[in-house]
This record gives structure tokens, sequence and C-alpha cells, in this order.
């Protein structure tokens, strides 16, 4: 079936074939590329941010992380929850920053601003493991719901910081970590959807500019087919000619 095809046909099919391959995966490389960069500036974004808060509630979270390791009087933890609370709320409202965690080294949650995770266990947690052992470390993560400082959130896309704690001026072992959350769902959607306009726009020019090199080589071929065929014409022409005069 294929050889029914000329020379030049069979070249162009081929041609599209690779082109369509090559295309696809130039466009998926360069969408991975463009995630990727989105991926990378929110992650520095979010690193920067988590050490700025810190440092803002650091004065009050400390004694709370104290009591991770010792016991406190009786209802001083409530009140240091309902300060870093405060402290929280008039930051984060100027802020990206949608939630707030601190965990104590157990992996017991001592400050949520969701209050229904306070005292949960999460030492199980791969990325409060690594956070513990000294690695800041930011992910991803996709909630079907989420409390936030804004109220609950449905299908969502968060950046998650995981953030050592040392005391002050001692870093060699944390004494907490800290954990921050940034809804990154609009940005993500927005990235993807100019990658993906800037990929359909390359690739629709690409085809365009390969269909006119097609038809290019098709009536260069259809030119020389004609002309060889004239030329064929005209030589039986002489050649009957000659007969006649012979």
């Amino acid at each position: 079936m294929f050889k029914r095809f000329s020379l030049p046909e069979r070249s162009a099919i081929l041609g599209a074939i690779l082109f369509v391959l090559v295309g696809s995966l130039l466009t998926y490389l360069d969408y991975r590329t463009a995630v990727e960069r989105m991926e990378a500036l929110a992650r520095n974004t979010n690193t920067v941010a988590s050490r700025t808060l810190w440092n803002h509630i650091r004065d009050v979270a400390l004694p709370l992380l104290e009591h991770g390791r010792r016991p406190m009087v009786r209802g001083a933890q409530a009140l240091l929850i309902d300060e870093i609370d405060r402290q929280a709320s008039d930051i984060l409202h100027n802020t990206d920053i949608d939630k707030i965690v601190i965990f104590g080294t157990n992996g017991h949650v001592l400050y949520s601003t969701d209050p229904t995770q306070i005292g949960k266990d999460e030492s199980t947690n791969l990325r409060f493991m690594a956070a513990r052992d000294g690695e800041e470390v930011t992910k991803a993560e996709t909630f079907d719901t989420i409390v936030t400082i804004n109220g609950v959130q449905r299908n969502r896309v968060m950046n998650a910081t995981y953030m050592p704690i040392y005391e002050t001026g001692e870093e060699l072992r944390p004494i907490g970590v800290f954990e921050i959350y940034t809804d990154i769902t609009e940005m993500q959607n927005s990235n993807r959807t100019r990658a993906w306009i800037r990929l359909t726009m390359l690739f629709g020019g690409l085809t365009i500019l390969y269909a006119l090199l097609v038809m290019l080589v098709t009536h260069s071929h259809r030119q020389i087919r004609r002309a060889e065929s004239d030329r064929v014409e005209a030589l039986s022409e002489v050649m009957k000619v000659r007969a006649e005069e012979a």
C-alpha cells in the first residue's frame, strides 16, 4: 500500500510521523521545564517566607517548644497558643501564607492555625523527619479539603515547607519543626495555561512551516513530472515525424 505513493509523498508521510513524535516530545519537555521552574520559584519563596515568619513569632513560640521537653504551669500552654494565634493572624493576613504548624521533636503538633490538629502525632511524616534531622523540605501537596486561616478550602494545591527550629545561637540539633502552607493553586493553573498556550503556538507554527515545505516539495515534484511528460511527448512527436519522413 505504501509503495503506491511517490517518493516525495512517502518522504512527506515519514517526515510527518517523525515531526509529530519529536514535536510531542519537545512539547512535553518544555511543559515540564516550565512547571519545574514555577515549582522552584514557589519553593524559594516559601523558604524565605517561613524564615521571616518564624523570626516574627520566635519569642512567643520557643517557650511552647520548651513545654514539649519539660512540664509547664497549668494553662500556660493555652496562653501561648492564644498569643501565637494573635501574632500569626496579624502577620498572615498580609501574606500569601494560609496555614502554619509547629511540631515538637517527638512529632506532636504543638500549635496549628487549624486547632483540630493540635496534639496530633505526625512522627511518621517523612518530611517532618527530614526537617527534624536539619533539612529544609518543600513539597507541593494536593488537598481535597484543608482548614486555613481563611476557612475551609477545597481542591487546593499547597506548597508545604518544613523548617528545622534551633535555639538562639545553637544550630547543632533542632528543637522542633516549623511548617507553613501557601496556596499555589491559581499560580499553578495560570502557569500551566500560559505554558500550554506557548507550546500550542510553537507546535502550530512548526506545523504550518512543515506543511508549507511539503507543499513546496510536492509542487516541485509535480512540475518535474509534468516537464518529463512534456519531454517524452515531444520526443515521441519527433520520432513520429522522422518515421513519416523515412
